[in-house]
């Protein structure tokens, strides 16, 4: 697998559902997405585990990002920061 850099990060897509689906509310995730870059330029410190327990609020009565997309992308970036952790 090839490692997540926080460049990956700050270009991640998703896919935004219709209004009024389950999708996740952008801005908690962006946000996210901030402090995981930074994690990964080693200027904050995101744990593997908090990106797979990672949750998001549903976007209320607004488009969203797919949540799957979501959880595929962090899944990557968990498993980067595993193997940095690992000797």
């Amino acid at each position: 697998m090839d490692e997540v850099t926080s460049a990956d990060v700050n270009k991640a897509a998703f896919t935004r559902g219709s209004a009024g689906s389950r999708d996740y509310d952008e801005q908690p995730v962006d946000e996210f997405l901030d402090r995981l870059a930074a994690t990964l330029d080693g200027n904050d410190d995101v744990t593997a585990a908090e990106v797979r327990a990672a949750d998001f609020p549903r976007a209320a009565g607004k488009r969203g990002y797919a949540p799957d997309q979501v959880h595929a992308f962090l899944d990557k970036v968990a498993a980067t920061l595993e193997a940095r952790a690992t000797p």
